[in-house]
């Protein structure tokens, strides 16, 4: 994972990279379809690659998305990579959300 600066809120960012390794499409009752977005932490590659870089960061995690939108779901696709940027949000009184 890589920590950095987030222009917006000046908090730590911490971004790590992920490949989809599955993508499940469910018809629920209602007629709707559900994507279900699998993703795994990046591991292997050649020593000082980005991915053994991220390895050693994060050599094990997993991701799961449902995506009722299919326009967010086909923004997927099968063994792609993809970076996740994770920005934490302060808590804030219940009054204020």
């Amino acid at each position: 994972m890589n920590p950095n600066t987030d222009t917006n809120t000046g908090g730590l960012v911490t971004r790590a990279k992920f490949r989809v390794e599955s993508i499940e499409r469910t018809k629920w009752p209602d007629g709707r379809i559900i994507s279900t977005v699998k993703l795994n932490p990046v591991y292997g590659g050649p020593a000082g690659s980005e991915n053994a870089a991220f390895f050693q960061a994060t050599p094990s995690g997993r991701i799961e998305l449902g995506c009722v939108s299919q326009a967010a779901a086909e923004n997927f696709q099968l063994g792609e990579e993809y970076f996740v940027d994770f920005t934490h949000r302060p808590s804030v009184p219940a009054g204020e959300k």
